[in-house]
């Protein structure tokens, strides 16, 4: 009995699952204590006859995901009209602005930019690209942005 292929099949199966249930339970966790904090700042400049509502909001398992989604939403609303899209550009030229700031943020920027557009080209195809020597190919995903003079494309040196 093949009992070494059926344990690495076996590994193959629950591995992932287990993985993304210990990644969401940290990512609610998470929310939630840093909405726990939030709450608890706020029992500091309320009326103490609403400290039984902030228990029962601190005490509820996922409040922190729900409020994070309803920012989500109320986000996307706002940016999605001209003022928003106005705004937007604002805080983007605030980031690009700041040294350090700019090289994360722009780098964070490019890279949702391509992951999450609109016109479903990014990652589409794959093209052989000599790097560093003419020798070894790698594969790197085709350019969001085909029509650019000097296209950018990510390659994967590991």
């Amino acid at each position: 009995m093949p009992i070494k292929k059926y344990l690495l099949a076996g590994l193959l199966v629950w591995l992932p699952l287990a993985i993304t249930v210990w990644v969401l339970t940290w990512l609610i966790g998470t929310l939630d204590s840093v909405f726990g904090s939030l709450l608890t700042g706020l029992g500091t400049v309320m009326p103490h006859s609403q400290d039984a509502l902030l228990d029962t909001m601190r005490a509820m398992r996922g409040l922190g995901v729900l409020i994070v989604l309803v920012g989500l939403l109320i986000t996307g609303a706002l940016v999605s009209n001209v003022a928003g899209r106005w705004l937007v550009k604002q805080w983007d030229r605030l980031f690009t602005n700041i040294p350090i700031v700019k090289s994360i943020y722009a780098s964070v920027k490019k890279v949702s930019d391509t992951l999450f557009s609109s016109n479903g080209n990014a990652f589409r195809k794959a093209v052989l690209v000599q790097y560093p020597m003419p020798a070894p190919g790698r594969l790197p995903s085709r350019p969001a942005r085909p029509w650019a003079r000097w296209p950018s494309s990510w390659v994967r040196t590991t």
